[in-house]
């Protein structure tokens, strides 16, 4: 799993490209825990480069989810494919996080809210 991060415009973008499963997401937590400390109020996750997400994946990422939300955050996630977004719809997942079309269109939900 590769992981790049930028802050900008108040929020905390982190592009994922390659297999979220068990393993990957622990790797995903340590590296974000970091930087989401830090003082933007938004965390956008671009899925757009990520193949495949196991459900053992999502469930591995469920306490930085519940961690941002207990620090009043907002998870966005983004460019998910056809197959990542029924899994993330299926298993209730987009009731914890804000699930957007494309980065473009986060970004302009960012700058709305």
């Amino acid at each position: 799993m590769e992981i790049q991060t930028k802050v900008t415009g108040g929020a905390l973008f982190a592009t994922l490209k390659g297999t979220l499963d068990g393993s990957t997401a622990e790797a995903i937590i340590k590296r974000l825990q970091l930087e989401a400390l830090s003082p933007p109020r938004h965390l956008l996750i671009d899925m757009t480069g990520v193949e495949h997400v196991t459900a053992t994946g999502l469930r591995g990422l469920l306490p930085f989810v519940q961690q941002i939300q207990r620090q009043k955050k907002m998870l966005l996630l983004c460019g998910l494919n056809k197959a990542i977004e029924a899994l993330v719809n299926n298993s209730g997942f987009d009731s914890l996080v804000k699930v957007l079309d494309s980065p473009e269109t986060a970004e302009l939900y960012l700058k709305n809210n």
